[in-house]
């Protein structure tokens, strides 16, 4: 991740953030964020969400300057397109899942209460 990291600063550094290169860089930044979201067992569903939002920021970001600098039809723009709309998905499925697990819990916490709700008193 650091060399990404790097990578990018000295493009923006060289070349700016509208530059080919910059994109390429912050398209594969995109695609570290989206692996680790499905590789790494450790995550949290939560980490596994942001990651993905955060992939979706990164290849929204190559795709605005890709299309500018390369065109909407050239292959890395094509790319970038197709990416965004995989971490796009993959947030919304996080998102759901967060909210299942959040339902998940609170309901667990009311059995275990003693809330059961109908019985007489």
């Amino acid at each position: 991740r650091s060399d990404y990291e790097s990578a990018l600063n000295a493009y923006e550094r060289t070349v700016g953030t509208d530059h080919a290169s910059y994109a390429a860089a912050l398209h594969n930044l995109g695609g570290l964020d989206r692996t680790q979201s499905t590789v790494d067992e450790t995550l949290t569903v939560v980490d596994r969400l942001r990651l993905n939002e955060s992939a979706a920021v990164r290849f929204e970001g190559a795709l605005r300057v890709r299309e500018a600098e390369l065109g909407t039809d050239h292959p890395h723009s094509v790319n970038s397109r197709s990416s965004l709309g995989v971490a796009m998905a993959a947030a919304v499925l996080g998102r759901y899942r967060v909210e299942a697990e959040a339902a998940a819990k609170a309901e667990a916490e009311a059995e275990a209460g003693g809330g059961g709700g109908g019985g007489l008193r």
